[in-house]
């Protein structure tokens, strides 16, 4: 046969597949199918099409019958009906299983909160928990229902139409409770605005802060000074250099002796005659020990810069370039020397200024460093007051820690250490004076059924 005809018959055997695949689509018997294209594969193989186009046929075929054959093999799953005579008990928790449950919490008025899955019943909800378990919670006792726990704190406090002390401490007291330290934090600043001295209102932003942030908020106090018989401080011991025992006591362990292996060769530094500025001499046996030691404390002393420690010429020359320094510390070892020196250099610029002395200072307590990530936005605290009014968050709750931090100078300290008592309890006083009139009660304007004007009734939070 030639081309043409092959062509022709190869043509046939594409209808009268097509035919089949049209007839099977709205008769339905796969049987016909399979024989009117298995009779056009035939057809066309017998008219001498060559394999590549009775693959092609093959193929086409194939394509046009397999998704039909998957919808006549494979049944669409069909609900089953509910049996009959069910009881209605049994069909509604049927239904409610079928319905998806919200997620979300629940606050009831006494501040306690419950999360899981909520499903309406008669009378309240039903909080569903994810190990199994369910509490029943009336309405009556319900404050408030959220998707989470943030979206209630919202909630609770949009639903105070003014905010006085106590609503913005019970609310942080409730954050404080699950565990929204950020909102705790924003509503002791924002109780302390109104009352700075309220004394629960600090103990619980110091709590806060412990819990927020575990690094110490502030340098710890320093060791009580040693106390003569007779109350008084006893005299700090101090070289001939201005120098405490510690501070000594480290250049005669650690720093002269590093300094002799780094410095003190008769290349480097060493000796009398090495012609410069700074030398240092090493210590041979017992004899005159004290005095040359002496004498290399004041030499190393003279290349620090009490001013600005870390520029001192003790710490800068060796860290040079240069063909004799670059070598002093190096390495692992070298740099863990290196940081050995700084330290001391810095403990004894801070042992020669006055105003640095442990016994002379009164310890500044520093900045108390917040959780990072908190900068509350004033638009945020919704119908409350913007806060603070003067500078910033951070400056504000600092300055409020730092006013917590104990005084070392306090005299009624000093008295209870030594004496045991204060001077008021030692002079027999009272705190208060015995004179004094008695304060008047304030009275409640909302049990005296006075109403402020312009302030509406505030909800109560919690019971």
């Amino acid at each position: 046969m030639d081309t043409k005809a092959a062509g022709i018959a190869e043509r046939v055997a594409c209808h009268r597949m097509r035919e089949g695949v049209a007839f099977d689509l709205s008769q339905g018997p796969s049987g016909t199918l399979l024989r009117y294209a298995a009779g056009g594969l035939r057809q066309a193989k017998h008219g001498c099409i060559d394999m590549l186009r009775f693959m092609t046929s093959l193929t086409v075929w194939l394509a046009c019958v397999t998704p039909i054959c998957a919808q006549v093999i494979i049944p669409t799953k069909i609900p089953a009906p509910l049996p009959p005579n069910l009881p209605a008990s049994a069909i509604e928790l049927i239904e409610q299983a079928a319905v998806p449950v919200p997620q979300g919490v629940v606050v009831m008025n006494d501040g306690r909160v419950f999360e899981g899955n909520l499903r309406e019943v008669p009378g309240g909800y039903r909080v569903e928990k994810a190990d199994g378990t369910y509490n029943m919670v009336p309405f009556d006792l319900i404050l408030a229902t959220a998707e989470s726990v943030p979206a209630a704190y919202r909630k609770l406090r949009n639903s105070v139409s003014f905010h006085t002390v106590e609503s913005h401490m019970k609310l942080a007291e409730w954050c404080r409770d699950q565990g929204l330290m950020q909102e705790a934090r924003l509503e002791v600043a924002a109780a302390l605005e109104l009352e700075p001295l309220r004394s629960d209102a600090r103990q619980l932003l110091k709590e806060i802060e412990t819990n927020v942030n575990p690094r110490p908020l502030h340098h710890e106090a320093a060791p009580a000074p040693a106390m003569t018989a007779d109350g008084f401080t006893k005299p700090e011991n101090r070289t001939a250099q201005g120098l405490s025992d510690e501070a000594t006591r480290e250049f005669i362990i650690h720093i002269q002796p590093m300094m002799m292996n780094k410095c003190g060769n008769a290349r480097c530094h060493g000796g009398d005659q090495n012609g410069r500025e700074f030398h240092f001499q090493m210590v041979r046996g017992q004899t005159n020990q004290t005095r040359t030691s002496d004498q290399n404390l004041a030499a190393l002393m003279a290349q620090i810069d009490f001013a600005r420690p870390e520029a001192s010429p003790l710490l800068q020359k060796p860290q040079e370039s240069t063909e004799f320094h670059r070598f002093v510390f190096r390495g692992s070892t070298g740099i863990r020397q290196l940081q050995i020196l700084q330290a001391w250099v810095a403990q004894v610029a801070r042992d020669k200024s006055p105003a640095q002395s442990p016994r002379m200072q009164q310890r500044q307590p520093s900045d108390v460093v917040l959780a990072s990530g908190f900068e509350p936005n004033p638009s945020e605290l919704g119908n409350g007051r913007a806060l603070p009014q003067n500078g910033s968050p951070h400056e504000f709750l600092n300055g409020i820690l730092r006013e917590e931090q104990p005084d070392p100078f306090d005299p009624e300290v000093f008295n209870r250490q030594v004496h045991g008592r204060t001077a008021a309890e030692m002079q027999g006083q009272q705190t208060t004076s015995v004179n004094a009139p008695a304060a008047e009660p304030v009275a409640n304007p909302a049990s005296a059924g006075v109403r402020l004007p312009g302030i509406a009734p505030s909800l109560p939070l919690f019971k």
